[in-house]
């Protein structure tokens, strides 16, 4: 988290082409009470980012930083999640540097900075695959594990359309 803060703290943001477009969404969203793109309703994008952009600003105002400190803590969320995974299906050794390189990842820590789907979709899918790896075992709460596994993998479908193909 500290090396995501410090990157948004360094780097100034810039919102321009789908970043820019994903804000406004947000802001109308939360003004209109609807995904609209200008004065239209809209399906162009998968709403699920915008969605959650726009309760952000309900709540604290058009503030774009306050989507990137959003971003810092879903970003914090995906070496955790992928050391989960890892862990699970191959040993703790392996869980453990592959964190570390997602910790340090230049393309993770940059990402930060924008305002891009990614940042919730990469949580989503990671959690719903963990959720799936843990359905998988014998025990009586395998079948509530894919099940939550399934409303996020859907719901990282309403976020990035590829998702689709994983169902």
């Amino acid at each position: 988290l500290l090396l995501r803060l410090i990157v948004v703290i360094v780097m100034p943001l810039h919102l321009w082409a789908d970043y820019a477009s994903y804000d406004e969404l947000g802001w109308t969203w939360a003004q209109l009470g609807g995904y609209y793109n200008g004065e239209y309703l809209t399906a162009y994008w998968p709403p699920g980012y915008s969605f959650l952009l726009s309760r952000l600003y309900l709540l604290f105002g058009h503030s774009p930083n306050i989507a990137v400190y959003l971003n810092i803590f879903l970003g914090g969320t995906v070496p955790i999640l992928t050391y989960q995974i890892i862990r699970h299906v191959w040993d703790e050794r392996t869980a453990r540097w592959t964190a570390v390189i997602l910790i340090f990842s230049p393309s993770q820590l940059f990402m930060t900075n924008l305002l891009a789907s990614e940042m919730l979709f990469i949580p989503l899918l990671l959690t719903s695959i963990y959720f799936f790896l843990l359905s998988d075992d014998s025990s009586s709460k395998a079948i509530i594990y894919a099940l939550l596994g399934g409303i996020l993998l859907g719901t990282a479908t309403l976020t990035r359309s590829i998702a689709k193909y994983l169902l």
